[in-house]
């Protein structure tokens, strides 16, 4: 089961180009767009961009991607999630 979206899958789920996704980030962010998973780079954790999509102008819940430390902590969830 994939747990994180690239950036071009981040646009693509926003219905943006990447180039208009990066120069919109910033805003986006300051209204509550989740931030790329820590030790990751450029890369977002796909519950936390579909709830924020779909929040309907609800303030965010708690993000669904627990802070993660490296890369090795996602692939691990990866393979858990797997089986």
């Amino acid at each position: 089961m994939k747990l994180v979206f690239t950036r071009e899958e981040v646009a693509a789920a926003l219905g943006q180009s990447v180039a208009d996704f990066d120069s919109l980030r910033s805003s986006l962010e300051a209204e509550g767009f989740p931030k790329p998973v820590r030790g990751l780079a450029m890369c977002w954790s796909i519950m936390d961009v579909i709830a924020w999509v779909n929040r309907d102008g609800r303030p965010m819940p708690e993000p669904v991607m627990p802070e993660l430390e490296t890369p090795s902590q996602v692939i691990a969830l990866e393979k858990r999630a797997r089986h």
